[in-house]
């Protein structure tokens, strides 16, 4: 039986420093987290960025939730294959949670 937990989020400036505060770009992710496979699925759009594209990634956890500033836990810079150097675009990609490559080595260790 799976056991996915969805999260489903809207991209914008909010909560970004003062210097993306005029920042038009907008987007949409979902990611979904099958527990007993231990597999993660991404999906993102974005359009409007202000510059081109250069990083993407996760960030996890603080002590305390809301709190803080979270590290990376994906691979840096970016995802593998997410589309870099662009103002818009797609991405898709399924991650195997159990393999130490999809993860920062930081976070792990």
């Amino acid at each position: 039986m799976m056991h996915t937990v969805t999260y489903i989020g809207t991209l914008s400036n909010l909560g970004e420093p003062a210097t993306a505060a005029g920042s038009l770009g907008t987007g949409s992710v979902s990611l979904a987290f099958d527990d007993d496979t231990f597999m993660m699925t991404v999906n993102v759009t974005f359009s409007g960025l202000s510059g081109t594209s250069t990083a993407s990634h996760i960030h996890c956890c603080t002590a305390a939730a809301g709190t803080g500033s979270a590290g990376v836990a994906t691979p840096l810079p970016t995802f593998p294959g997410f589309p870099l150097g662009v103002t818009s675009g797609s991405y898709s990609q399924t991650f195997d949670l159990a393999q130490a490559s999809n993860w920062n080595p930081a976070f792990i260790t």
